[in-house]
């Protein structure tokens, strides 16, 4: 009776095993974008804008690209995701309305690993987490004029 019990535990606790691999598996393929890559700390992976300011590094060659960042930062602080998704900012030759936010992120910044975004970047910027990362983000442009 006892190895009838001890085998019950062993397969309730490998068919445990399998059941939370298989969701992680499942949940880990899912139809959203976001890449995080091998380098981005588990911690976190739940909001792609933390993890994007953790392992980026800003690229900024001029004042004008500094304002430009400058903008979309407070403006990822102020704006609701709606106004976020049609927020338009100028290229680097600074003619105004021709990069998304998307783009911005991604010229202004260099994250190694690479990261890209999905439509859940405008979602997640209303995270606490997101707005204490993209203040430390302006807080450091700031500083660095």
């Amino acid at each position: 009776m006892v190895y009838i019990k001890l085998g019950n535990s062993l397969y309730c606790y490998f068919l445990r095993i399998f059941v939370l691999a298989f969701c992680i598996f499942i949940f880990g393929c899912s139809n959203h974008s976001i890449t995080l890559g091998p380098g981005i700390s588990p911690a976190y992976s739940d909001n792609v804008i933390v993890a994007f300011f953790d392992e980026a590094e800003r690229q900024i060659e001029t004042d004008d690209q500094r304002q430009v960042l400058a903008q979309a930062l407070n403006d990822m602080l102020t704006l609701s995701p709606d106004e976020l998704r049609k927020q338009r900012y100028a290229n680097y030759q600074l003619e105004p309305g021709k990069w998304t936010l998307h783009e911005i992120l991604a010229r202004y910044y260099a994250a190694r690993p690479p990261i890209e975004f999905d439509e859940l970047l405008y979602e997640e910027t209303a995270s606490s987490r997101a707005k204490n990362a993209i203040k430390k983000a302006l807080f450091s442009l700031q500083k660095s004029e």
